[in-house]
């Protein structure tokens, strides 16, 4: 398990800038590589299907791993890596697999834009994303002096984004800086109380990070600086007075290291991978991160909800999530092609002349376009949220009209236990329906549709979907069927449409978007 631990010396202090040269791995190399990755494998077996993918290549100098938004993973087994046993070298390969399938290099391009973050301090923060679920993987050991959120000096908690841990860091480093603004304040004016007018001054601090303590040659105190700003981001700075986000990559206050660096490798190093293996493509990272997504479901499925972290589960449902159609665009496109489907058909009748009568002794009927009778069905049952049916029909006769359907095409019917009145509607608006309270059964409601006069072409049903479903024989036949499901959540909505029955379409209404 990581915790924060002593932080290593100096010499063996991971720097992306120091690093020599990216080349391939020598075959000694090569076989190391081979046993910390199957390690992996068999510690969190679901991310296979990814980590065989990553492209590694040894980066001189390095002294730690990293990886980069191509798929390519930067060994090295010198400085801090050097004393890594073979379970915390799995457990940093599985750590930089995270780093490159959260997408953690293009999300700080986009951070960076409206916070001061240097490719250092986002790269703490990408690591309390990680580390915070990778402890609790069974088994699965990263190097001592990992950063965690809740180490010193961060006490953040868990499972945030790395967008919301370094805001969080921003603004403790801002914290910090006025309680040093204040000291300095009292001191120099004790001081000037005392009449003294002598002094001696020091700085330190690296240069590349940034930010250092300074104190002036003719006053006593301390201030906190920043180093020249710069867009590189192997060496970039926010150019601030307090230096906020200018933390030292591996050793921010007691707070532990940073693992391998996702934005602050150089652009020269990646460049200089590219002559060893080549650029993994958007294209190809996505289906990695569908494919991990979809082993990470199959797994929980098969251990149980406690074998994946809680943060990459909620990740996957996310990654799997059907992309997101606004529901009045859908109905809108599910009214029209059902409209349409009833619009084409003819029906025959001898109050029309067949064209082709002229030619024939005999008498032919003629063929009639069929007029849309639609009728919407009120789920009007206690379980209905507050205000929700009112808006929802609505919206609802609001596509009709704009589809064309004229306002004495249109019917109504309230259902509950046994399904109400039909109530035919002329023209007017519905400003409100009034709920009942009292039990839903929609199968009251289809029998009703069927035993109409005239049949409807249409059925539009609205409901919160809590309610027995009519079986697949129960079909209306010629009746053209529809329900809008109004529930708080995507997940409720796939589990009350299971039980419908094929023959009828459904949508899903967001509740929020009805309040």
């Amino acid at each position: 398990m990581a915790t924060a631990a002593k932080t290593p010396e100096k010499s063996k202090t991971p720097n992306p800038g120091a690093v020599n040269s990216v080349r391939a791995l020598t075959p000694a190399e090569e076989e190391t590589f081979t046993r910390i990755r199957a390690r992996a494998a068999i510690k969190v077996p679901w991310i296979v299907n990814v980590l065989y993918q990553l492209k590694p290549v040894y980066a001189e100098g390095l002294g730690t791993y990293a990886s980069d938004e191509h798929g390519r993973v930067y060994l090295s087994f010198e400085g801090w890596a050097e004393g890594w046993t073979v379970e915390q070298q799995a457990g940093a390969m599985i750590h930089e697999l995270f780093h490159f399938i959260r997408n953690h290099t293009p999300r700080y391009r986009d951070y960076r834009f409206t916070q001061p973050m240097t490719p250092a301090g986002w790269n703490i923060a990408a690591d309390m994303e990680i580390n915070d679920d990778i402890v609790q993987m069974p088994g699965v050991e990263l190097p001592e002096g990992c950063v965690l959120p809740g180490n010193e000096p961060y006490k953040f908690e868990d499972g945030l984004l790395a967008e919301e841990y370094a805001d969080q860091m921003m603004k403790q480093g801002s914290r910090q800086d006025t309680g040093k603004d204040q000291t300095d304040k009292k001191s120099e004016q004790g001081d000037q109380q005392d009449g003294s007018d002598s002094g001696s001054g020091s700085g330190s601090g690296d240069p590349q990070d940034g930010s250092g303590d300074q104190q002036g040659d003719d006053q006593d105190g301390s201030g906190s600086g920043s180093g020249p700003s710069s867009d590189d981001p192997g060496q970039g700075s926010s150019g601030s007075r307090s230096g906020v986000g200018d933390v030292d990559q591996h050793d921010h206050g007691n707070g532990g290291g940073a693992l391998g660096p996702c934005t602050s490798l150089p652009d020269e190093i990646k460049d200089a991978a590219d002559e060893v293996t080549g650029r993994m493509s958007d294209t190809e990272r996505e289906i990695l991160e569908r494919r991990l997504a979809e082993d990470i479901t199959k797994h929980v499925e098969a251990k149980g909800i406690g074998s994946v972290p809680k943060g990459l589960r909620e990740w996957a449902t996310e990654r799997l999530a059907p992309p997101s159609v606004d529901w009045r665009q859908e109905l809108m496109s599910v009214f029209g092609t059902e409209l349409s489907a009833v619009r084409g058909r003819k029906r025959q009748t001898y109050n029309e002349v067949n064209r082709r009568s002229w030619n024939s002794k005999w008498a032919m009927p003629g063929r009639r376009a069929t007029v849309p009778n639609i009728v919407i069905g009120l789920d009007t049952s206690g379980s209905m949220f507050d205000g929700s049916l009112d808006k929802a029909l609505s919206e609802a006769t609001g596509v009709l009209r704009a589809k064309g359907v004229k306002p004495d095409q249109v019917r109504t019917m309230t259902i509950e236990a046994m399904s109400g009145e039909v109530t035919r509607v002329k023209g007017r608006k519905i400003d409100l329906v009034d709920s009942s309270g009292g039990g839903t059964d929609m199968r009251q409601g289809f029998k009703a549709v069927k035993e109409l006069t005239p049949r409807p072409t249409n059925f539009i049903l609205l409901t919160d979907g809590e309610t027995p479903w009519p079986t697949e024989d129960d079909v209306v036949v010629g009746v053209r069927c529809v329900a809008g499901i109004i529930t708080r959540s995507r997940e409720d909505y796939e589990r009350l449409i299971a039980a419908t029955p094929h023959w009828l379409r459904t949508i899903y209404i967001p509740l929020e978007e009805l309040s």
